[in-house]
């Protein structure tokens, strides 16, 4: 428990005295307000990308410019023996994922921050706050799986009924980034730093997540990266398009699972504790 003499010494404290709001409260709330989220996600989408030319095309392009280069890079220079339809689909589908993944995270763990100038004046469950971040996002995710449908057919790859698992894929993207963007929006309003540990730690995942090789390549380590939150989704896309080779599935998506309940929990509990007093910190 914070004192009043360190809280003002203008270190970083984790507060745990001041009013709290209750899990009944703050969950009646969130579904009351709901409609809050979708007109915040509307606007941010909007705004995200008024500015530019190209406009949502942007989301497309860039996790395909990534993935085209990995791919290029991994078949022809470091030449990774995949055993799947279609490498470049592989690594396609696994950037465009991780893409989204990696960025949505950022912009949550910076949600509250962000958006500081209502967080800190109106009363509104401020659980919305990483969801908005998150879901102005989510349609460049499902643009860009959508491109790449008809890449995955010029390159060989036949369409099969794994297609209708694409919009779970995605549905499971949005609801993991939001499990751990929501604590993290929070921590970071206490410790300032927390954003750029965010930074470090998804550049290490993108080479301890599959995206640019598959599972079956590491032998019995493979069961380490099932404990990554990013793998169960990624299989299940590239499961989506068919090209995940030899790589399970189901043991993947019991971890994203397991990371999914768990920090949903920690995000209710922490947000009924600390949102009231989080926010008098902004």
């Amino acid at each position: 428990m914070a004192n009043s003499s360190t809280a003002t010494s203008g270190a970083a404290v984790l507060d745990l005295t001041g009013e709290r709001t209750p899990i009944s409260v703050l969950l009646r709330d969130l579904r009351r307000q709901r409609h809050l989220l979708v007109m915040l996600a509307n606007r941010d989408f909007k705004a995200k990308y008024r500015s530019t030319n190209l406009g949502l095309v942007w989301a497309v392009l860039l996790p395909l410019i990534q993935g085209t280069v990995l791919a290029l890079v991994f078949t022809h220079v470091v030449h990774i023996q995949a055993r799947t339809a279609s490498y470049p689909v592989f690594v396609l589908a696994g950037m465009a994922t991780w893409t989204y993944l990696s960025s949505s995270v950022q912009s949550a763990t910076t949600s509250i921050l962000d958006q500081s100038d209502i967080a800190g004046r109106i009363y509104f469950p401020r659980m919305f706050l990483p969801g908005v971040a998150i879901l102005a996002a989510a349609p460049g995710l499902l643009a860009s799986l959508i491109v790449v449908i008809p890449i995955s057919v010029v390159l060989g790859v036949t369409p099969t009924w794994h297609f209708v698992a694409l919009p779970l894929g995605w549905l499971l993207a949005v609801v993991t980034v939001y499990a751990i963007g929501a604590p993290l929006a929070l921590l970071n309003v206490y410790f300032r730093d927390v954003k750029y540990f965010v930074v470090a730690a998804l550049q290490a995942l993108l080479y301890g997540s599959p995206v640019i090789y598959p599972l079956d390549l590491l032998g019995d380590y493979k069961a380490i990266l099932y404990a990554n939150p990013a793998s169960g989704i990624i299989e299940l896309v590239r499961w989506s398009f068919d090209v995940n080779g030899k790589d399970p599935v189901l043991a993947p998506l019991a971890g994203t699972a397991v990371w999914i309940i768990v920090m949903t929990g920690v995000t209710v509990i922490a947000y009924a504790r600390q949102e009231r007093l989080a926010c008098d910190r902004l």
